[in-house]
C-alpha cells in the first residue's frame, strides 16, 4: 500500500515544474521574493520553515491517530458493509500521505507509515 501511495503522490506532483508544494516551501519562496534580507539567506529560509512544519505535522498527526483511529475503526466494524474498515483505512492513509507532503514537507510515504 505504501508503494501505491508513493506512486500516486509522485504522479500528482510533477518534478519538472518549478512550483513549490506545501506550506514551508511556499512560505520560503514568498519570503525570498518579497524581502530583500531574506533573499540573501535562502538556506536558512528553507531550513527553519521546514523544521517547524515537520515538527507540527508529526505532533498533530500522531496525536490525532492516537486518539481517533481506534474508535473510528470500532465504529466501522459495526457496519454490515464487507469492506468498510479497509475503505476507511485506505482513505486515512491517503489523507495522511497528502498531509505529510503538504503540511509536513516530508515524503508522503512517511505519513502513510505514521498512520500504520
Amino acid at each position: 500500500m505504501g508503494l501505491f501511495v508513493l506512486a500516486f503522490l509522485a504522479a500528482a506532483c510533477n518534478a519538472t515544474s518549478q512550483c513549490a508544494f506545501g506550506i514551508a516551501p511556499q512560505v520560503s519562496l514568498w519570503l525570498q521574493q518579497n524581502l530583500p534580507v531574506a533573499a540573501r539567506h535562502p538556506l536558512i529560509l528553507e531550513i527553519v520553515p521546514i523544521s517547524l512544519s515537520v515538527t507540527v505535522f508529526f505532533t498533530i498527526a500522531y496525536g490525532a491517530a492516537k486518539k481517533a483511529i481506534d474508535p473510528l475503526i470500532r465504529l466501522f466494524r459495526k457496519f454490515e458493509a464487507t469492506e468498510a474498515v479497509t475503505s476507511c483505512v485506505l482513505a486515512l492513509v491517503l489523507l495522511y500521505a497528502v498531509s505529510a507532503e503538504w503540511m509536513g514537507s516530508v515524503a508522503g510515504i512517511t505519513g502513510a507509515y505514521l498512520l500504520g
